[in-house]
């Protein structure tokens, strides 16, 4: 299973190579023409006029340098709370330790062979993977907030039937839940 992540990650770093730098970082290393020319193959035309006027215009403007202090400025106190919280709440849901004990989980349901559990472990990161494909697809259509709270409740409902399925004798429709 370990080498098997080797080739995701191996497809990517190869793609990477192709992938041209962003126009703002060459045209703040004073690369304009190259940077005009990634930025017209990014958006498909070459009408890129208004963009490469806003990209110099920001250049041109002051550097702002950041400060730590800055997380803490009630202007983008909301924000930050929000993002830290739904990182937290990302990983305390316990679906990772779900997908960690998985072979465990299915052979207790009643796949008794190892090799049985592992395929359906495999299944499991399978859907995942399928369904976060769909969410990347379904964010430009429904909008972040639907999806947040879709999944919440998905996530509530899935791990109370698992909780109240490992409380329960196992055999039957309990282990096919």
């Amino acid at each position: 299973m370990l080498g098997l992540a080797f080739v995701p990650g191996a497809i990517l770093g190869l793609a990477m190579i192709r992938m041209p730098e962003s126009p703002r970082w060459l045209a703040k290393r004073g690369q304009s023409h190259l940077a005009r020319r990634v930025l017209a193959r990014i958006r498909g035309t070459e009408n890129v006029e208004s963009e490469w006027l806003e990209i110099q215009k920001t250049l041109a403007e002051a550097e702002e340098r950041g400060h730590f202090s800055d997380l803490f400025n009630p202007s983008v106190r909301m924000a930050l709370v929000i993002g830290i919280g739904l990182a937290i709440f990302q990983q305390v849901t316990g679906i990772n330790t779900v997908i960690y004990y998985a072979p465990l989980i299915v052979q207790s349901a009643g796949i008794s062979t190892a090799s049985g559990a592992i395929l359906a472990t495999a299944g499991i990161g399978l859907v995942n993977v399928m369904m976060t494909i769909v969410a990347m697809w379904l964010i430009d259509y429904a909008g972040r907030r639907p999806l947040l709270l879709i999944g919440i409740a998905g996530m509530i409902l899935s791990l109370g039937v698992l909780g109240f399925v490992f409380l329960m004798p196992t055999g039957g429709v309990l282990a096919w839940l």
